[in-house]
C-alpha cells in the first residue's frame, strides 16, 4: 500500500499557493522523493487541495504501480467530494463550475489506477501527521 500525506499552503486565500506531498511505500518502508510545487496564478484552499491529490495521483501513474493508495488530508470540507470524484459518482458536481475541470481530471486519473486493480481511499489526518508534507508545501514559495 502507498500512503499519500498531502498538504497545502495558501497565501491569502485566495493567492499564491503550494503543495506538498510525501509518497510512502508501506510495505517495504520505502520514501519516494517529496514533492513541493509551487502551483499557477491566485489559488484558493480548495483548488490547491484539488491540484495536490491530483499531481500525486499522476506521481503513480507515471511510476506505473499497482498499490492501493491510502491518501491522507489535513481538510475534511474537501475529502468528500474527491472521494466522490475518484469513485466516479455522477451525481457529484464541483459547487463551482470553474472547479469541473480539476473533478474530470481525478476522475481520469482514478479510473487509469482502479484499473490496475488498485483501490483509492482518502482520510483526513492530524495535522501533526502531515508535517513533512506541509514543511514541503512552505517551501514551494
Amino acid at each position: 500500500m502507498l500512503e499519500v500525506l498531502v498538504a497545502v499552503s495558501v497565501r491569502r486565500n485566495p493567492g499564491p499557493g503550494g503543495i506538498g506531498i510525501v509518497i510512502t511505500n508501506t510495505d517495504d518502508g520505502e520514501v519516494w522523493p517529496g514533492i513541493s510545487q509551487l502551483l499557477e496564478g491566485s489559488v484558493t484552499n480548495v483548488e490547491a487541495e484539488l491540484a495536490a491529490v491530483s499531481i500525486a495521483l499522476q506521481v503513480v501513474i507515471d511510476k506505473g504501480c499497482v498499490y492501493d493508495l491510502k491518501i491522507k488530508i489535513a481538510t475534511t470540507g474537501t475529502i468528500d467530494i474527491i472521494q466522490r470524484a475518484i469513485d466516479d459518482d455522477q451525481d457529484c458536481r464541483p459547487y463551482q463550475e470553474h472547479l469541473q475541470p480539476w473533478f474530470d481530471k481525478i476522475t481520469s486519473q482514478a479510473k487509469e489506477i482502479t484499473e490496475r486493480d488498485a483501490s483509492i481511499k482518502l482520510f483526513q489526518a492530524p495535522k501533526e501527521t502531515l508535517v513533512s508534507a506541509k514543511k514541503l508545501a512552505r517551501k514551494a514559495f
